[in-house]
């Protein structure tokens, strides 16, 4: 999968305030509507900063274990490797997998898929695939060229990927290290 990602494709790029700020404005609504959570599923986990900022926010969200799946294995390697040294890395395992090809085998009757970035992720089996009462949270983001998922509104994601209950949509502005853009957010069940 190449990364259409407009921040660095570095561990320090991976932290650009946009990034960071999407990964939190998701997690806090996410806490408003369910807090604990058996397995959670992070996909296209890049450099595992997802990971991190949950296993920091465990008193607000619970979760016994957390599933980092990316196709890149260097950033895969390096994400273990700074979890490892965080000493975040006990309940994390780290999957070289492509998202669409997942049977969310450990994900359980009371798993959480965060999928922050979509627009890098070509197709829908990644969301078919998803067993019917998980909870999601799916970003996506306006102005990403040459990405194989383009969005213009929130209703984009709504109308892509059908959840049989939506508990949050929403869209704020951001801006990244070249231009401004809309990022839009979808929280419910399958």
């Amino acid at each position: 999968m190449k990364l259409n990602e407009i921040s660095p494709n570095t561990v320090k790029g991976s932290w650009t305030s946009d990034l960071t700020l999407r990964k939190l404005w998701g997690l806090t609504e996410l806490k408003k509507i369910k807090d604990t959570f058996d397995t959670v599923y992070i996909l296209g986990s890049w450099y595992g900063n997802a990971a991190i900022i949950l296993n920091l926010l465990r008193k607000q969200i619970s979760f016994e274990h957390i599933v980092n799946v990316d196709t890149d294995q260097q950033a895969l390697g390096t994400s273990e490797r700074l979890l490892n040294k965080m000493g975040l890395a006990d309940n994390t395992e780290f999957m070289l997998a492509d998202a669409n090809e997942l049977d969310y085998r450990q994900l359980g009757h009371n798993g959480l898929v965060l999928n922050f970035s979509t627009v890098d992720i070509a197709g829908t089996d990644w969301f078919e695939n998803i067993p019917p009462g998980t909870t999601l949270l799916i970003q996506a983001r306006d102005r990403v060229e040459g990405s194989p998922n383009q969005f213009s509104t929130v209703q984009d994601l709504v109308q892509r990927f059908p959840l049989s209950r939506v508990n949050y949509q929403g869209e704020k502005l951001f801006k990244d290290p070249e231009t401004e853009f809309k990022s839009f957010m979808i929280i419910g069940q399958k």
